[in-house]
């Protein structure tokens, strides 16, 4: 029996078609709607972190009590992009997506009743489990509707979202604190994911790629109808690929793809470490090297700052075809601003910029890291991918609080510590630039899968 993937003569890929369209309506509302998750997850992911000052006030504990149950928040988001990110790749992006939401959204909820530590911790494995499968999955959703051309510059603008949402808690935290406790956080964050949920599961669609698969002719002509009302949908199929009995997992690793896979990996764990060693202790080592505490407190958001500024801009090179370069570029200019810090004076200004720098380097490439994840793979292993490389890189997120902590105890001076973050950006560099050539854009060979 004929299928929608082999129906018709003259057939393109869903990536050839996009490409040779305009970008049109039905994708900009899967950019806002995957946009508006990543807004969610970084409320949602922040939560704690502003609640432990006025939670520990109430319950009596000292803070470090709870550091516990930041970490597996990391842990939880981690175990959620690799397990729901294949699940993903083979079952549909869309439900995953506002289940998942559904489960952050009524974990968080449920951290407002806690009344234990260990409950705290155990709810937010829940929160980190729901926003690592709804933001890889809604990573995947956009990469399938983004035309090539335009493909970092869409995940960047999506990915930033992230960094937005963390900074919205930040702003609203202290009112909310100020009147509901530090409850109020968490069910604010509850509240605002369910409620994306909800709208995700009226407005947001199926991927093209998934309609193909399922044998859905209905719902990809309502869907191609969208993009173009005169096109054809019998013309569009998935590339072929070789039936294979491997895992997704494993797939990551055949010969086409191991050196990409794991220099990427390695990267990515560098620069997880990095960037969470600063977002974690950059308040303290600030403090320390004398600013005003309410100045240091800004600092992290310095770096956010520049980390979106340098995903949108590395994302226009990256576009035209220049990923290494940009990657690269990104890493000597965050190591030149760190080195700097050992030198200049630590005015706040000064030390301002030089902190932007670093963030439009560590922070910037982060956010291209985990689009080249699901963007340098075929289709039916990017959410996989993704999921797979988010989740090894959680070694890096885990370790580095520990490695500050540690640091700051030996009493090593805050200029010293962060010069020597310079260190892994030198391997980062020299390991992309010496597997350069393993990371063009899939194959055909590549996309039929290397069984």
């Amino acid at each position: 029996m004929e299928t929608i993937s082999t129906a018709a003569a003259g057939r393109l890929t869903v990536e050839q078609w996009l490409e040779a369209r305009p970008i049109g309506g039905l994708q900009w509302l899967v950019l806002a709607a995957t946009s508006a998750i990543m807004l969610v997850d970084g409320f949602d992911l922040q939560a704690l972190a502003l609640a432990i000052p006025a939670l520990s006030r109430d319950w009596g504990i000292a803070p470090e009590e709870l550091s516990w149950a930041l970490s597996i928040s990391l842990i939880g988001m981690g175990a959620g992009a690799a397990i729901f990110g294949m699940i993903g790749d083979s079952h549909g992006r869309k439900r995953l997506m506002w289940t998942s939401l559904l489960v952050a959204g009524a974990s968080c909820l449920a951290t407002a009743l806690a009344s234990t530590p260990a409950e705290v911790a155990l709810l937010r494995l829940l929160t980190g489990l729901g926003i690592g499968a709804a933001n890889i999955n809604a990573l995947a959703l956009l990469t399938d509707f983004s035309p090539p051309r335009r493909r970092f510059l869409m995940m960047m603008a999506m990915g930033c979202n992230m960094a937005l949402g963390a900074s919205l808690a930040g702003l609203v935290a202290p009112n909310l604190i100020a009147a509901f406790g530090w409850h109020g956080i968490f069910v604010a964050g509850g509240l605002f994911a369910m409620a994306m949920a909800v709208l995700l599961l009226i407005a947001v669609p199926e991927s093209l790629s998934c309609s193909i698969a399922r044998g859905d002719p209905d719902r990809l002509a309502r869907l191609t109808r969208r993009i173009d009302p005169a096109f054809d949908p019998r013309r569009l199929s998935l590339p072929p690929r070789t039936e294979t009995r491997r895992f997704a997992f494993a797939t990551l690793l055949a010969p086409a793809l191991r050196v990409r896979t794991l220099v990427l990996w390695v990267v990515y764990i560098m620069g997880s470490f990095t960037l969470y060693l600063m977002v974690s202790w950059l308040p303290m080592l600030l403090i320390v090297a004398g600013w005003p505490e309410a100045e240091a407190l800004r600092g992290t958001v310095t770096i956010q700052i520049g980390g979106i500024v340098g995903s949108i801009v590395a994302a226009l090179y990256i576009d035209r075809g220049h990923l290494i370069a940009a990657l690269v570029a990104g890493y000597v200019m965050a190591a030149a601003g760190l080195l700097l810090l050992l030198v200049v004076p630590g005015a706040v200004l000064v030390w301002s910029v030089l902190i932007f720098l670093v963030g439009f380097g560590v922070a910037g490439n982060q956010l291209i890291l985990i689009g080249a994840a699901s963007a340098l793979y075929p289709e039916h292993l990017r959410a996989t991918s993704a999921g797979t490389a988010t989740a090894i890189a959680r070694i890096g997120a885990i370790a580095a609080p520990l490695a500050g902590g540690l640091a700051l105890a030996a009493k090593i001076p805050p200029t010293i510590i962060l010069s020597a973050l310079a260190l892994p950006m030198l391997v980062q560099t020299v390991l992309l630039l010496a597997t350069r050539r393993h990371f063009s854009m899939p194959t055909r060979s590549q996309e039929e899968g290397h069984g």
